[in-house]
Formats: structure tokens, sequence, C-alpha cells
């Protein structure tokens, strides 16, 4: 007697394939014994003896080895099935967990969108992050979306759904063999890899090794399909809109919004022995304003005339010359810049205001 799926000699009595693990009561059964059942009436009717027919005989036999519907399930998922439905959960999770992200900790989020800019180093951040709230799904609904779609799903050997933490140990190894960490070159290797396996055996290596399986519970070639095209149906909207996105002209305020992130990044820091940058903000009417401190200066020490005289002398026309310069377009689009500083208590000293008038008058000032 030998298991339907992989051809390991199993005993009479075994209900499962010690190899792959395949359910054997309704899928292998010993070849019926012919050697007794006398000559065989090709005449399509029963003999006076009662010795079956040729017709019966393999209707017999092809009955006692085709799996039935039931449950625990007992048939395979395929390649391709498991494929799809994997690229549409890592979608959908993907997505999900950006989602969240950028609700819960707008900030931590806006940091990392900067500092990977490039799709492949977001991805290598995010994707651990899919796979736990992959699992947290599993845990919740016995199973994900992509393989609900595909009719597959996750299970012991038996046929049971396995626990949270078998779940994500399964996840961790699926993450480091089967999609390498998320390095795209790589996770194309091992993902050919995996397939020819499961094209093969029906599993993959840690399957094996954890005595899961992926069971097709609903048949069907059409959810293959199904899942296959929503994924690249919703991918290619997502594509569509992150491009839109990026071609998209954002407002004045949202443009200094996004500046005053920028230096708020780096902030506090000091520019020179006396002064420190605390930062940046946006105040109404379009105005960007720079916050800066006099570490050096409290309102005992200061003289507040002397600063004023400078904040309106020659200072005034070195700001308004750096502005001018660094941050033209910012003044061109009706933005005004206004540098304010403080002294080491935070009391405020003065402030020096800088618009697109003011370079325009400088300007005229040189051609003169």
């Amino acid at each position: 007697m030998y298991c339907s799926n992989c051809d390991t000699p199993v005993g009479a009595t075994d209900q499962f394939c010690s190899r792959c693990g395949r359910r054997l009561s309704t899928e292998s059964a010993p070849v019926p014994d012919t050697t007794n059942a006398g000559p065989v009436n090709t005449q399509g009717n029963d003999d006076p003896a009662g010795t079956p027919n040729q017709d019966r005989l393999l209707e017999a036999s092809h009955a006692s080895i085709v799996p039935q519907e039931s449950w625990p399930p007992t048939e395979l998922a395929r390649a391709w099935p498991r494929y799809w439905a994997r690229l549409f959960d890592l979608l959908f999770e993907y997505a999900a967990a950006l989602f969240l992200f950028g609700l819960l900790a707008p900030r931590v989020y806006a940091d990392v969108r900067t500092s990977f800019n490039n799709p492949q180093g977001l991805t290598v951040v995010m994707l651990p992050i899919a796979m736990l709230l992959d699992a947290v799904i599993y845990g919740a609904f016995g199973n994900t979306p992509g393989k609900w779609l595909a009719g597959i799903r996750v299970l012991d050997f038996r046929g049971q759904k396995i626990g949270f933490f078998c779940y994500l140990r399964r996840n961790w190894k699926v993450y480091v063999f089967g999609l390498a960490i998320g390095i795209s070159i790589i996770a194309l290797l091992t993902l050919a890899k995996n397939h020819q396996k499961v094209k093969a055996h029906g599993q993959t290596s840690w399957d094996s090794e954890l005595w899961t399986r992926v069971f097709q519970v609903k048949r069907g070639y059409w959810r293959t399909y199904a899942t296959a095209g929503t994924y690249i149906l919703i991918f290619t909207s997502l594509l569509a809109l992150g491009i839109a996105s990026k071609s998209a002209k954002f407002s004045v305020e949202q443009q200094l919004q996004f500046a005053a992130q920028e230096v708020n990044k780096k902030a506090p820091y000091m520019l020179d022995a006396n002064t420190r940058l605390d930062g940046a903000e946006v105040l109404p009417g379009r105005t960007f304003q720079y916050d800066y401190a006099i570490v050096e200066m409290s309102g005992e020490t200061l003289d507040r005339g002397r600063l004023a005289a400078a904040l309106q002398g020659s200072f005034q026309r070195s700001l308004v010359k750096r502005a001018c310069a660094s941050l033209k377009g910012m003044l061109d689009s009706g933005a005004t810049v206004r540098y304010n500083y403080r002294d080491s208590g935070g009391a405020e000293i003065g402030f020096v205001a800088v618009t697109s008038q003011d370079c325009a008058t400088q300007s005229t000032r040189r051609a003169e």
C-alpha cells in the first residue's frame, strides 16, 4: 500500500502518510485483487457465476482512490493558488500596516518614509510588520483574505486549525526562506525554488518541519484566476494612485508644513557658539518661521536697544540676502520667511520678516 501523493509505503491501518501527512482513508487503498476474479465477461453483462465485468472492476478501483469531498480536507493546494494568495495577502497587509502606522504614529511614519524613499528599503522595513499582521488575521478569523479567495487554508496535517504562535513561526520561515526578508532579487530565486518544491511534493520545507499543510478546501480553477486578477487590479490601482499623488501639486501651506518637518528633524542644533536653531513652524498667513535662541544672553544682561538696532541694520540685510538666495521658491509662492530670536530664557528679542518684495528691492539696489 502506497500514499497516492508521494508514493511512500504506508501500513494498512495508517490514517496519515508519515512523509507528507496526507489522509489515507479515502486516498490510498490496496489495488483490488483480481487474481481470483475469474474470467472477464466482455459482453457487457455479468456471467452466470456472478463475476463482475471489466467496467465494474475499473469503476470499483477508481472509486477507492479518488478523494471525496469531506472534512478534514485531503487535497493539497497547488503552487499557483498558493503564490497568488500570498501576493494578495502581502498587498492587503502591507497597505493595512502602512495605514495603521501613519494613523498611530504619524511622525515616526513620516521619518520612515523620508529615510526610505526607494520602495525596496520601505519593503524591508514594513514586510515583517505585514507578516505579523497576517498571523493576527489568521488567529482571529482562521484564514487570510487571499487564501480565502483562492479557496485554500493553512492547517495541520490532520486538517485542524493551527495555533497563533505556530502560524507566526511558519510566517517567520516564509519571511526568511521564502521572501528573503524582502530583498527582491534574492526573493525571486527563493520563490522559484519553493514553487518547484510544491509542484514536486505538495509542500515546502517549513510545512514539513512544522507539520502544517496548505489544503484546497474549496475547488474551482476560477478561484486562482479571480485571486490573480483581483491582485493585479488592486496593485495597478495603487500604483496609479501613487504616481498621481506624486505629480499632484501641493498647496503653499502643505509645502510650508513639509519644509518645517524637514527642519525639525535635525533641530535643535548649534549654528555657532552663541546661536541655536530650535526648529521651524508655520504661522497663519503663509508665514514660515525659524526659531533661534541666543544662548549666552538672558533678560538681565540683554541690551534690547542694541539688538533692535542690529535687527534693523546690517544684520537684517544679511538675513534678507540669505533668504532671497536659498528660499526664493518659497518667497515667490507668496510666503513670508520670518527669523525669530529669543534669549536663553525663552523671552522674545525680536524678528526679521522677509517677503518677495524685499528681494525685488534688493535687486533694484544692486542694479543701481
